[in-house]
């Protein structure tokens, strides 16, 4: 049965592992054959893990959302300040 990128979403588990002698925290996840394979593929061909690339995605994801997220806050608390806009031709720049 193939699920939806929302439905692999849903079935993270978190738990703790002991790796090294640090206390790592250790996602599982699943997905779909196509993703499975082009991780596979790039760790390959780059000699990273796919530990690394999943890794790498997860931060570049929450990162983004969490910028996002900053932004639609000020831009929120801006509309509810009634404060005046800046016209963009009159701020003055650094050279």
């Amino acid at each position: 049965m193939r699920r939806s990128v929302e439905d692999t979403t849903a079935m993270l588990y978190l738990y703790s592992t002991i790796r090294e002698g640090i206390n790592m925290p250790q996602i599982n996840l699943r997905v779909d054959d196509e993703t499975e394979h082009r991780l596979q593929y790039l760790s390959a061909r780059t000699g990273r893990s796919k530990t690394f690339y999943a890794t790498e995605a997860l931060t570049q994801y929450l990162d983004e959302n969490e910028d996002y997220l900053l932004a639609k806050d000020a831009l929120e608390e801006f509309t509810q300040s009634n404060d005046d806009a800046i016209d963009l031709a009159d701020v003055a720049w650094p050279v």
